[in-house]
């Protein structure tokens, strides 16, 4: 038997964000899922299972009888203790009304990805990159930041300019931060500056309500779902910075996966890889949800391990993702991967809302970067996001070259 904090695990210990950005935990992963799929990581507070091959990790996201997400779905949520957004939040709720304000979400999104979005994300995106072709920039907070929190903002109904920037820097610490020893109290700081902002928002935007998330969310709140201003806010929270974080973390992540593989980039602009498998693929690569967390609230079986009433049990998604198992060759970026089913938006009822969304911001930025842009060039150091839950990079210095230069 293997543990966390003994023996080859030694020293490693999933909680601590700083763990995920000095090391590299693919050889820990695949060490793992070769000797013990399942293994115990003993804290302070108790303890919590890692999870760590695909199709067992597949398995307990699809399980909602013994599994639930309604006390949280990340290791800091859970190992806190009984979340306040518990049932309010649909990432932290399940059953029927999940499901009923869910599919008005996903009504409103396919509505608005179809009707306008899609065309302005082109649109800014070419922008974007037309002012900053052959400069020197942070890839990550001066252009990535910029498409992703216009994107958002916009899905939202949010046009203040203070509103956003405020938005933005609290998202920034809520799940993750730039700052190596943040603490635990900066990130619920955080969290409640966003909720506080969003009651405000909500507030304006009750006199005012137009087609768009918020008023989506509000509109619900008069039909027999009848959902109250804290879910609203919960919500809001939620769409937020599922909209804002994982979309620019995927796409820093490519630009910074693209500058490395020159071969692979001149095949993209040669149309010689197809743009949707390469999508799916920078989605695996880069896999910006490190984990999910779940609680036991049935005794079962999962391969030899039994998970008992109230056990905590993590999912490994950074893991999952390149479980060799399911995936050929999966410590290499191939582009033109066919059989991608990678777990990147999660599984099954709680399958992440903002899939098609991220899914168009990264279509549309390798098309515009297909047409105007050279080579991607990395100049200077590479900061990484601090966090347990999202992986990412905060600062990616670098240049977009023209296509005039050849």
């Amino acid at each position: 038997m293997i543990e966390f904090g003994k023996g080859y695990l030694s020293g490693i210990n999933l909680v601590d964000p700083k763990i995920h950005a000095d090391i590299n935990l693919q050889k820990i992963w695949k060490y793992i899922r070769s000797v013990q799929p399942i293994v115990w990581h003993p804290t302070e507070q108790g303890g919590f299972w890692v999870v760590s091959k695909y199709h067992d990790i597949r398995k307990i996201l699809s399980d909602n009888e013994h599994f639930t997400s309604e006390h949280g779905n990340s290791l800091d949520s859970l190992l806190a203790g009984r979340n306040p957004a518990a049932e309010k939040m649909l990432t932290f709720s399940q059953g029927e009304r999940h499901l009923a304000i869910r599919s008005e979400i996903l009504k409103s999104l396919k509505r608005f990805t179809m009707q306008r979005i899609t065309k302005n994300i082109e649109h800014n995106i070419r922008k974007r990159v037309t002012d900053i072709l052959d400069t020197q920039c942070d890839l990550a907070e001066d252009f990535a930041k910029d498409i992703v929190l216009e994107t958002i903002c916009n899905l939202m109904g949010i046009e203040n300019n203070q509103q956003k920037n405020e938005l933005h820097s609290l998202s920034a610490k809520a799940l993750s931060s730039v700052n190596r020893n943040a603490t635990v109290e900066e990130s619920a700081i955080a969290r409640n500056g966003i909720l506080m902002l969003f009651a405000n928002i909500v507030e304006k935007r009750r006199s005012s309500l137009g087609d768009d998330l918020v008023s989506t969310l509000i509109k619900i709140e008069k039909t027999k779902i009848n959902i109250s201003f804290e879910e609203i806010l919960y919500n809001c929270y939620m769409l937020f910075l599922g909209g804002n974080e994982e979309p620019r973390n995927a796409v820093v992540g490519m630009l910074k996966a693209l500058s490395e593989d020159s071969i692979q980039w001149h095949q993209l602009k040669n149309k010689e890889i197809n743009i949707d498998e390469a999508v799916e693929e920078i989605l695996r690569w880069t896999t910006s949800l490190s984990h999910l967390g779940r609680t036991v609230v049935k005794d079962v079986s999962i391969g030899n391990q039994t998970f008992r009433s109230g056990e905590i049990v993590s999912l490994w998604i950074s893991s999952a993702n390149f479980d060799e198992e399911v995936f050929s060759n999966p410590y290499s970026l191939v582009l033109n991967r066919s059989d991608n089913a990678h777990l990147s938006f999660g599984h099954g009822n709680h399958y992440c809302l903002g899939a098609s969304l991220t899914r168009t911001i990264i279509t549309k930025m390798i098309t515009v970067l297909i047409d105007l842009v050279e080579t991607i060039e990395i100049r200077g150091e590479i900061k990484p996001v601090y966090s347990n839950f999202l992986s990412g990079i905060s600062s990616l210095p670098g240049c977009l070259h023209s296509c005039k230069y050849e």
